[in-house]
């Protein structure tokens, strides 16, 4: 891991994105995957003034099928069609084998793996990082350890250029347990429990465990939440709602799978949500007067807002906090800005990060002083 320092990030009159070098090369453009992805990309591209050329998969999913009225390709029949070219990806993965044949792809071919934001629109580019930059460096300043700051500044970088190099960096994970006391949290709240992974993960864990909150607002995801819950060694209280900071009622766009959101969704994607009314509920209502010694937050772009519903429970208990950070572009640093107003000098603030493509599974933790 080579770290990074604050001395590294752009100066903001002088940044470059990877947007402009794309609309500088006129190199056809090639996009590896199709679906959702390559739906929200196609879109970008287009406001760029550029076309792509083709879309290609992995052989094993090469089928002959199309996508945007074009036959998806082998890459086999890309390097025939094409001298030189630029290959876009559009999707994400955590798998071994997805992410070597990428890492080998760019070791031979111009690739980038462009930061598209999953619960709105606005691109983390070189605008974006200029007109957020004291609020960057305000937060880079918040983070407790020098693995925070360097994986901080290599997601920066890798968002600016999309540039593999960097997103390899930003990976750390040994001491996350450790960090958010899991050896010794006996209740936990699980906000974003999806199909119970987190519960299943804390299970291996979490030995002390004695009773988790699980909330869950997708009907299919809280129906395998409930099959998985009953295997748990601790009690399991299954909520299905969405956190927010107002308990009522709210348009949950279900999906049955990880882009279930209470985030306004894309209507032209190839991938449809659908619309439903859904519970919204405040953790502090949640848990009432049960004293949590750790809260994870994971709710597809509503973690501010689950946050500022959870004040008067975190005032109180000062639990430990896992809390994504990268379903909204500014989230990296907006969330980390947030906590540290509302809870001056209860917390230390670090950043971890599982190896995947793109810069997703960002981990911001609260660790409480």
């Amino acid at each position: 891991m080579r770290f990074y320092t604050k001395a590294d990030l752009p100066s903001p009159c002088a940044v470059r994105d990877l947007w402009q070098e794309i609309r500088e090369d006129a190199r056809p453009i090639v996009v590896y995957g199709t679906g959702n992805g390559a739906d929200k990309l196609s879109a970008y591209l287009a406001e760029q003034g550029r076309e792509i050329a083709d879309f290609f998969a992995s052989d094993g999913f090469c089928r002959g099928q199309s996508f945007h009225g074009r036959r998806v390709l082998s890459f086999g029949e890309i390097r025939e069609k094409y001298d030189d070219f630029i290959i876009l990806v559009a999707f994400g993965s955590t798998r071994r084998e997805v992410l070597d044949t990428v890492y080998a792809l760019d070791e031979e071919y111009t690739l980038r793996v462009p930061e598209l934001p999953l619960a709105e629109k606005t691109l983390f580019d070189a605008a974006f990082y200029a007109a957020h930059y004291a609020d960057i460096i305000a937060a880079y300043d918040l983070l407790a350890d020098a693995i925070s700051q360097s994986i901080f500044v290599s997601l920066i970088l890798y968002r600016l250029s999309g540039r593999l190099s960097y997103l390899k960096n930003a990976v750390y994970t040994e001491d996350e347990g450790e960090l958010l006391g899991l050896s010794s949290a006996k209740i936990a709240v699980d906000v974003g429990a999806y199909r119970g992974d987190t519960l299943t993960k804390w299970r291996a864990e979490a030995p002390s465990l004695s009773r988790v909150y699980a909330i869950e607002p997708d009907a299919k995801n809280f129906a395998k939440l409930l099959k998985v819950s009953e295997d748990m060694p601790f009690e399991v209280r299954p909520i299905h709602a969405a956190a927010y900071d107002v308990d009522g009622e709210a348009t949950f766009m279900q999906s049955g799978n990880r882009n279930a959101t209470l985030q306004k969704t894309d209507e032209t994607a190839s991938f449809q949500h659908k619309a439903t009314p859904v519970q919204t509920v405040r953790i502090a209502t949640v848990v009432g007067e049960d004293t949590p010694d750790l809260i994870k937050f994971d709710t597809e772009g509503a973690e501010a807002a689950s946050l500022r519903g959870s004040a008067s429970l975190i005032s109180r208990a000062v639990p430990n906090l896992l809390v994504s950070a990268y379903h909204k572009s500014q989230d990296i640093f907006s969330l980390l800005l947030l906590l540290a107003e509302e809870y001056p000098s209860l917390y230390r603030y670090y950043l971890r990060r599982i190896e995947c493509i793109p810069g997703w599974e960002i981990n911001l933790l609260a660790v409480k002083q």
